[in-house]
């Protein structure tokens, strides 16, 4: 096991603590194989960024992306992660689009992220089964002041924030947040926000990407 495994199996645990603490589960899916994700790797046409592999390997997804139990969510304002073979569809499906969307020129989030809605690099990962509300991406084609492998998610239906340069150093700061209590739970309501805030006052994912 590497470095980067453990601190994935590390991260995945003290958040479902988290979950169970307030009442909740995460629902986490099994482990994918090597070969699956290999194979996906091969349809990609791209390594996936070595957090998102790691956590792969230990939980494919979430079975709240089908509809499934849940509470807390994997990172705040966020869908639940998809597994795999539904990511592959998404992006699948993304492709045909490309084309017929111009790419802007212009970039958001202070250069972190290249605007347009469909671009061939990003790699849908959360979201709803339809893919109707706000996704989180993986986006191997930032902005001249981004990161490859970076999340991403979309607060309107164009917008975008960056929730961390990776997948793991996202997972990492909500799961400090939490234990810490920068960030509240409020199980009754189905929220969490920011201490201090009333909930629903503006989108999560935003707030965390402010605070971050």
């Amino acid at each position: 096991m590497t470095s980067l495994d453990a601190t994935l199996r590390d991260l995945w645990t003290r958040l479902e603590a988290l979950a169970v603490r307030h009442g909740a589960t995460l629902a986490l899916a099994p482990a994918l194989s090597e070969d699956a994700i290999a194979a996906a790797e091969a349809k990609l046409g791209a390594s996936l960024p070595a957090g998102y592999r790691a956590s792969l390997a230990l939980h494919d997804g979430q079975a709240s992306f089908a509809g499934g139990g849940g509470g807390l969510p994997w990172m705040p304002g966020c869908g639940a992660l998809a597994p795999l073979a539904k990511v592959l569809e998404q992006w699948a499906e993304v492709q045909s689009l490309v084309a017929d969307f111009p790419l802007p020129e212009a970039t958001e989030d202070e250069d972190r992220i290249r605007s347009g809605a469909y671009r061939a690099r990003r790699i849908p990962i959360a979201g709803t089964p339809y893919w109707d509300g706000d996704t989180t991406y993986l986006d191997l084609d930032p902005g001249p002041a981004g990161t490859s492998g970076q999340l991403i998610t979309l607060v309107t239906e164009c917008d975008f924030v960056t929730l961390g340069p990776s997948f793991e150093a996202a997972l990492a700061h909500w799961v400090e947040a939490l234990e810490s209590g920068a960030w509240t739970v409020d199980a009754a309501r189905g929220a969490t926000h920011p201490a201090g805030v009333a909930p629903f006052q503006a989108h999560p994912a935003e707030q965390f990407a402010a605070g971050s």
